[in-house]
């Protein structure tokens, strides 16, 4: 038990923590939280109160602070920048105090929380002993998930059509080379579901139905498969039930099903991938020694690495941090090999083998968004640049046509720009990559604004969401999606997207879903989860969470946007998994467990 009872019961806990909430929400409330004192005296108020009243162990106030510290830090940048320029505004003193105020508040209500979900969560919500299930249970999880799935497909038959889905379809048909900026993998998925079904009916219409149709099928059947597996590992009925509601319920998980994007796929893959992880940890390897288990390891880690350009870093990055856990866990050299086989196999096919069969690799730009990003921000808001560097610049795109394509939130107007030299970047990467590195002394200022705004959805969670009230479109996938016909407009007379677009609306003001479709809110929480297995001393499963963690940082590192879920699906997949497996199941102790 981590909380001593004499001094601190479960419930004086939950008291304390309501207590502290309310105080703040009614100094939020009442307009005084702009009064730097009034900060202050709260926080110090809530850092004796916590002090006085509730005994922990260190670690929870070390992991508490740590992340409390970190995540004040991102908070107080976010409120710096003015969104609807997208631009800092002027740093001042007072600002300043009311962020170590509400930085001494945040580590202290982090402990608090770390305190009930170490010590209540567990015994109210895993059960002794993981229950006897059949596969009848993954039934019970599947069958409302696919139905509901199958909704959205007809209300947006045959499919949503977004930007990114032109040029995977037309390579998929044979209109374009196949080539791997838009991953072939994907192309060849939509190719092996609609070309033979093209064949038989000859509706392209309804061809691309059928690549949703299976689309939604994997979703659901990863999606229901996860519940199923929580429940495997003893997270109760309840919990595992709330996860099967939000799974049904969301519309975000409904538009996405029906999208032709390469992210959605991709998502689920990885969150099949992270299962494994979990429980290769949770067997101690047991799980990779025999050939089904090794062989849905590996399955899930090659779809990762060919539906998405990034996925090959997330797969290597998590598979050598689980061979140096199994290394030290004496497990079979099998298992290693395959590992290793695993990491060769990849590059060798998407390099040397993809070459062979004429299939061109993505832009070099493609790596440098952020690095572009900076340079333009430099050159449009007047920074220090030497006649050397300006002609370097020239080379890449010229100066005044980089200043009016920069956009604060994306780099593809300069990528996609008909003056950006893309020829010139792909054969001088050293020589670009120099150049950002000349600039970056007498620029670092900026340097740093641009890649905190470039970045700011991924860790900020006051970034607004591409969210809009009259469509259900537009709040998910842009303004840019087409849908063909509305099937339940045709057999019911109903218009499908109109009752979504109500549902969407009151389930937004109902729920406040739209604060959690933020990758940055998905990341935090999955931060603190970190922070709480480390508390109950059971760190070996942060590896089933690394693959999200890695996913995050290769965002961070090359992010073609500020904001956009897609690329972060996985953080809002794995939500009932932070709750159920992480805070429940996972957070157990080694007695309980």
């Amino acid at each position: 038990m981590l909380l001593d009872e004499k001094n601190a019961s479960k419930t004086k806990v939950i008291k304390i923590f309501l207590a502290l909430f309310s105080v703040w929400g009614t100094v939020s409330v009442l307009g005084v939280r702009q009064n730097a004192v009034v900060v202050l005296c709260f926080a110090f108020f809530t850092f004796w109160a916590f002090n006085k009243y509730v005994k922990c162990p260190p670690n929870i106030k070390l992991w508490g602070n740590l992340y409390g510290i970190v995540f004040t830090m991102a908070l107080y940048a976010g409120t710096q920048i003015d969104y609807t320029v997208m631009e800092f505004l002027p740093f001042t003193l007072k600002n300043a105090v009311q962020a170590v105020g509400l930085g001494i508040f945040i580590c202290t209500a982090t402990g608090v929380l770390l305190n009930f979900a170490a010590f209540a969560l567990p015994k109210r919500f895993a059960l002794k002993a993981a229950p006897a299930l059949t596969y009848k249970t993954w039934a019970f999880y599947f069958v409302p998930v696919f139905v509901v799935f199958l909704g959205y497909l007809l209300a947006f038959y045959p499919c949503i059509y977004a930007a990114d889905s032109v040029s995977s379809l037309r390579q998929a048909m044979g209109a374009l080379p196949l080539h791997n900026h838009h991953p072939v993998a994907f192309a060849l998925f939509i190719r092996a579901c609609m070309l033979p079904v093209y064949r038989i009916t000859g509706s392209f219409h309804i061809a691309a139905a059928f690549f949703t149709l299976v689309q939604q099928f994997i979703m659901a059947l990863i999606l229901s498969y996860t519940l199923f597996y929580m429940r495997k590992k003893g997270v109760s009925a309840a919990v595992c039930g709330l996860g099967l509601i939000f799974y049904c319920t969301s519309p975000v998980l409904g538009v996405y099903s029906t999208v032709m994007w390469k992210d959605n796929l991709f998502s689920v893959f990885l969150l099949g991938f992270s299962l494994c992880v979990y429980e290769a940890v949770d067997t101690k390897g047991a799980f990779l020694k025999r050939p089904r288990g090794l062989v849905l390891y590996s399955g899930f880690a090659l779809l990762t690495a060919f539906f998405r350009n990034n996925g090959y870093l997330v797969i290597a990055a998590v598979t050598i941090a689980l061979a140096v856990y199994l290394y030290w866990k004496r497990a079979p050299k099998a298992t290693l090999a395959a590992f290793a086989v695993l990491l060769i196999a990849v590059p060798v096919i998407q390099g040397p083998i993809y070459g062979a069969l004429g299939i061109s690799q993505g832009s070099f730009a493609e790596s440098l968004s952020i690095p572009l990003q900076q340079m333009g921000y430099t050159v449009s808001h007047g920074g220090t640049i030497s006649q050397t560097q300006l002609e370097d610049i020239e080379k890449i795109m010229p100066i005044d046509k980089m200043a009016q394509a920069y956009r604060t939130t994306s780099s593809d107007p300069i990528k996609f720009s008909a003056d950006f030299d893309d020829g010139y970047v792909n054969e001088n990467k050293g020589s670009v990559l120099g150049l950002w590195a000349r600039m970056l002394p007498r620029n670092l200022n900026l340097y740093v604004k641009a890649y905190l705004l470039q970045t700011s959805g991924f860790w900020g969670i006051q970034t607004p969401v591409y969210y809009s009230s009259d469509s259900l479109d537009g709040f998910l996938v842009g303004e840019n999606t087409a849908a063909l016909s509305d099937m339940w407009q045709r057999t019911l007379h109903i218009s499908g997207r109109s009752v979504l677009d109500r549902y969407l609306q009151s389930y937004v003001d109902a729920t406040g879903i739209s604060f959690f479709v933020r990758p940055a809110v998905c990341i935090w929480l999955a931060l603190f989860a970190v922070a709480l297995l480390f508390v109950k001393r059971k760190g070996k499963y942060v590896l089933a969470l690394l693959p999200l963690i890695v996913l995050w940082t290769t965002l961070m590192v090359a992010t073609p946007v500020a904001q956009d879920m897609r690329y972060f699906f996985l953080g809002y997949l794995i939500l009932p998994c932070i709750f159920g497996l992480f805070a429940v199941s996972g957070a157990q102790t080694e007695k309980q467990a």
